[in-house]
This record gives structure tokens, C-alpha cells and sequence, in this order.
């Protein structure tokens, strides 16, 4: 019986929510991946759905985000083109709403995709 050939992953997603057990798993994921391998750190910021979209919270939250993510890069060495990332706001009844904050040039903007492939 012969087995397909197992190829590394080639991209990686990892929702982030600024808890240590969060940074943790960016960690691990980021030292299992080969080298020219590409991670993609996701926040979700939950809004009440009667307060809709808040573009002050917003952009409150994309400075505090991308202040991790830069401190993540330091500390694992890697650079914007390998570790990329997005931060969205959405609400309980919609998973993606069209108010979000794109953080990279390299965003991954499907809500279908997959968490590697």
C-alpha cells in the first residue's frame, strides 16, 4: 500500500484574543511550520449588536493588536511578510460585518478559511 506524500503546511491561522494560552498556541504554531511557511494572527473584537459598529473601539483595538503582533515578530524573529495579521469587528447575529480593520497587506478576509492549509 503506498501512502500520498504528506506536504508541510504552507499557511497557518491563529485566533488571538490577548490571553496567554492564545500567544501561546501563535507560538507553538509558529515553530511547527516550516520556514517559508506563513502565519496569520486573527483577533475578532465581539460588538454588542445593539451598539453596532464602534470606529473609535476599533481603532483603539488595531493599535493595541498590532502592538502584540510587533512585539510577537521581536520575539520569534520574523518578519511582516511570514507573520501577517487582521483584527474585525462583528456582532451575535453576523460572523464578518463589512466594518473591519485590515491590518496587513497580506489579510485573509474569507470567513471560510481554513485554519491551515
Amino acid at each position: 500500500m503506498t501512502h500520498p506524500t504528506i506536504e508541510p503546511y504552507r499557511q497557518a491561522l491563529a485566533a488571538l484574543d490577548y490571553s496567554r494560552c492564545a500567544n501561546r498556541a501563535l507560538h507553538a504554531a509558529w515553530q511547527l511550520l516550516p520556514p517559508e511557511a506563513k502565519l496569520h494572527a486573527l483577533n475578532i473584537e465581539e460588538v454588542a449588536e445593539i451598539h453596532g459598529a464602534d470606529p473609535a473601539a476599533l481603532a483603539l483595538q488595531v493599535e493595541l493588536f498590532g502592538q502584540l503582533i510587533d512585539d510577537t515578530r521581536t520575539a520569534l524573529g520574523a518578519d511582516e511578510g511570514r507573520l501577517s495579521y487582521s483584527l474585525h469587528q462583528a456582532n451575535g447575529s453576523t460572523a464578518w460585518m463589512r466594518r473591519s480593520a485590515s491590518c496587513s497587506r497580506n489579510c485573509w478576509r474569507s470567513a471560510g478559511t481554513a485554519a491551515a492549509s
